[in-house]
C-alpha cells in the first residue's frame, strides 16, 4: 500500500498531467497522515537519541544504532530499517542524490541549514519494533575550513617532531579520495581566509590521516582543520574537523637504548649473574617511558620477567637520573643462580614511549675455565709482585741492611778481619803537611764532621793525612803505604777541587794520592772508593777521566743535598750518613762508642 502511494505521488509530481493545487495538497496530506498513522499505530520501544554536528555545505550522516546484541538477536532475526523526518513524518528513501539511505545510515552529502532537525530510524522485526531519534545540528560556515564550532585540542611538545591526527570516521560504503589540511593561527579573526598547508620542510605525511609537524615551535600553535573528500554512490562530498594545536614547553624524543645492544655475555652455571638495561630519554619535563625485561625463545612467546625479588630470575628498578634535557633509566636483570635452562632464552629489554619504542637483546653464553688466561694472570701477578718487591728493595735496602748489621752482628765479619789497619783513607782538597792552609769546607768536613760521626759514634777507623801520618815519613811513602792499609778510599771534592790540583799552584801530593787510590780501585780492584760531593758541581771539564768514569758507574754521595743542617749533620740516622755507612763494612751499632774508637787520635 505504501509503495502504491509513493508511485502515485511521484506520478503526480513529475508527470505532464495538469493537476490543481488542491489535488496536490490533498495527496501530500494523505502521505503525511499515512506515515504518522504507521508511527502512531506501532508500539516501538524507544532508545537513547544521538546528536550529530555539521557545517553548512559539508557532509553528515546519521547512524541507526539499533542492530545491537543488547537490543535483540540481530544475527538470527530478520529485520529492516526505515528513516523518517520527524518534522514532516515523511519516510526518506533513495540511494542517490543529496540525501541517501545506505543500509543503517542516513547521509546528507551537502547539508543546508534547512536540514537541521530530528530524524527517526525505526527497526522492525516480524514481531517487534524499535526506534531511535537522532538530532542533526547544522551551523554556519566559519572562516572557510579553519575553525569549526566544535574543536578538539591536541598537544605537541617543542623541539620534537610530532603529528596531528584527523579523527574523522568514514563508513565503509564511502571511498576516501584525499585529505587536505588548513591552518589559521591563534588570534586571527574568523573573517580572514586560512592557508592550505603545503608539504615541505615544516610539514609532511605521518600516515594516512596524520599531519607531521617537524621541529615543533610556539609559532605552530593555532587552529588546524583537516578536510576529508570522499565519494558515495558516484556523488562527491567532504567532511572536516578542527584541531586546536596547543604547544607545550616540554618535549621528549624517542628513547635511545645504550645497553644491551645485541650482546652475548658469559655466565657460569650455578653462580649469580646480573646485567643492566640502560636507556637515555632526551627531553624536558615528564615523559611516559616504560622499561621492562622480557625473555623469549624459539617456538615460545615472550614472557615478562617477574619484579618479585624472591623469584630466581627477576628484574628490579635501579636508578632514575633526571638531567636538564635528558633522563637516564636503569633496570637490572638479576639471576640469583644461573641454571642450564637460562642459556636457551634471549633476554630483551623493551622500552615503550609515546615517541616510539626500542629494544635491546642479551643472550647468555656458558663460561669455561680458561687455563691459558689463568696462567697468564698468575705470571702477570708474579711479575707484578717481583716488580713491587724490587721497587721496595731499592727504597728500603739501606735501612734493611743497616738494621740487619745492628741486630745480627754475628752474621758479619769482625772489624779488621780483612787485615787492613784502617777502614777509610780520607783524601780531601786543602790538605797541608805544614798546617799552613786555611780552614776550608773540605778541611772542616774531613777534620771535624767525619771523625765526629764515623769514629766517635760509629766506631770506624779513619786515616786522615796530616793528622795520622808519622813524623819524618816521606809524603809519597806515607800515601802509598796507608792507602794499602785501608779497605776504602773516601775522596772529598768541591767544584774547584781538580782545577786547583791541576793548576800552577796545585798540590802534587793530593794529585798523587788521588791517582794512587783510583789505580788501586779501578786497576788492581783492591780498594773501594766513596766519592763525596761537598757542593753542587755543574762543570766537570777539569775532572780526571778516571773519577768521571767511577762517578758514572757508582754515583757520588751528595753532602750538599742530603747532609742537612745543624745537629742533623752529625746524626748517623740521617739519609746521608746511612748511605755512607751502607757502603762501609759493618761496624756494630751506631750511637755507641766501640772500644776501637778510643784508640783513635782525634
Amino acid at each position: 500500500m505504501a509503495t502504491c502511494q509513493r508511485n502515485i505521488l511521484r506520478s503526480h509530481l513529475f508527470s505532464g498531467t495538469d493537476m490543481g493545487q488542491t489535488s496536490f495538497i490533498f495527496l501530500m496530506s494523505a502521505v503525511f497522515l499515512r506515515g504518522a498513522t504507521v508511527m502512531i499505530g506501532e508500539k516501538c520501544k524507544d532508545y537513547e537519541s544521538e546528536r550529530t554536528f555539521s557545517i553548512h555545505g559539508e557532509a553528515a550522516f546519521l547512524n541507526c544504532m539499533l542492530a545491537k546484541a543488547h537490543v535483540f538477536n540481530y544475527s538470527v532475526t530478520p529485520y529492516n530499517i526505515s528513516w523518517y523526518d520527524r518534522r514532516t513524518g515523511r519516510q526518506l528513501f533513495g540511494e542517490t542524490g543529496r540525501i541517501q539511505v545506505q543500509k543503517s545510515m542516513l547521509w546528507f552529502l551537502t547539508t543546508t541549514l534547512e536540514d537541521a532537525g530530528y530524524y527517526q530510524c525505526v527497526l522492525r522485526t516480524p514481531d517487534q519494533c524499535f526506534q531511535q531519534t537522532s538530532m542533526l545540528i547544522v551551523n554556519e560556515t566559519m572562516a572557510e575550513y579553519c575553525q569549526h564550532p566544535v574543536t578538539e585540542t591536541q598537544e605537541l611538545t617543542i623541539v620534537s617532531n610530532d603529528f596531528l591526527v584527523c579523527k574523522i570516521t568514514l563508513p565503509f560504503m564511502a571511498s576516501k579520495d584525499t585529505i587536505q589540511w588548513y591552518k589559521k593561527a591563534s588570534g586571527v579573526s574568523a573573517a580572514q581566509s586560512c592557508e592550505l598547508i603545503q608539504k615541505g620542510e615544516k610539514y609532511g605525511s605521518a600516515g594516512e590521516r596524520s599531519l607531521l609537524v617537524q621541529n615543533v615551535s610556539p609559532s605552530d600553535e593555532g587552529f588546524h582543520t583537516c578536510r576529508l573528500n570522499f565519494t558515495l554512490s558516484g556523488a562527491v562530498g567532504y567532511m572536516a574537523m578542527t584541531i586546536y594545536l596547543k604547544v607545550r614547553d616540554e618535549w621528549n624524543l624517542k628513547p635511545k637504548m645504550i645497553k644491551p645492544n645485541n650482546e652475548e655475555i658469559e655466565a657460569t652455571c650455578g653462580s649469580p649473574f646480573s646485567d643492566i638495561c640502560q636507556v637515555h630519554v632526551p627531553g624536558r619535563g615528564n615523559n611516559t617511558v616504560v622499561v621492562s625485561w622480557w625473555r623469549e625463545k624459539k617456538d615460545v612467546g615472550p614472557e615478562l620477567i617477574s619484579s618479585n625479588s624472591s623469584v630466581r630470575v627477576h628484574q628490579a628498578f635501579k636508578r632514575k637520573e633526571k638531567g636538564e634535557n635528558e633522563e637516564k633509566l636503569e633496570l637490572v636483570l638479576r639471576f640469583t643462580e644461573v641454571k642450564e635452562e637460562d642459556f636457551s632464552y634471549t633476554y630483551v629489554c623493551v622500552v615503550h614511549s609515546d615517541k616510539g619504542g626500542v629494544r635491546g637483546n642479551l643472550t647468555l653464553k656458558r663460561s669455561y675455565p680458561d687455563l691459558p688466561t689463568h696462567i697468564a694472570l698468575v705470571f702477570l701477578g708474579l711479575v707484578l709482585l717481583f716488580t713491587m718487591g724490587t721497587v721496595a728493595y731499592q727504597l728500603l735496602k739501606i735501612d734493611l741492611a743497616l738494621w740487619c748489621r745492628g741486630s745480627f752482628p754475628c752474621l758479619y765479619p769482625r772489624p779488621g778481619a780483612d787485615g787492613k789497619a784502617y777502614d777509610v783513607y780520607v783524601l780531601y782538597p786543602g790538605m797541608c803537611d805544614v798546617g799552613s792552609c786555611g780552614r776550608s769546607l773540605a778541611e772542616a768536613f774531613a777534620l771535624h764532621t767525619l771523625p765526629q760521626v764515623l769514629e766517635r759514634r760509629c766506631g770506624y777507623k779513619l786515616f786522615i793525612f796530616g793528622r795520622d801520618s808519622l813524623p819524618g815519613e816521606t809524603m809519597v811513602d806515607s800515601i802509598r803505604d796507608n792507602i794499602a792499609k785501608s779497605s776504602h778510599f773516601l775522596l772529598l771534592y768541591t767544584a774547584s777541587t781538580f782545577s786547583e790540583w791541576g793548576g800552577a799552584g796545585g798540590d802534587g801530593h793530593l794529585l798523587f794520592a788521588q791517582q794512587t787510590g783510583m789505580h788501586c780501585a779501578l786497576v788492581e780492584e783492591t780498594l773501594r772508593v766513596l766519592l763525596v760531593e761537598l757542593e753542587k758541581v755543574t762543570d766537570f771539564s777539569t775532572f780526571p777521566e778516571s773519577l768521571l768514569h767511577l762517578r758514572r758507574k757508582q754515583g757520588a754521595l751528595e753532602w750538599w743535598r742530603l747532609g742537612g743542617a745543624g745537629e742533623q749533620q752529625l746524626r748517623p740516622s740521617s739519609r746521608f750518613w746511612k748511605q755512607v755507612r751502607y757502603r762501609l763494612p759493618p761496624q756494630g751499632r751506631c750511637g755507641a762508642c766501640p772500644e776501637r774508637a778510643t784508640l783513635l787520635n782525634v
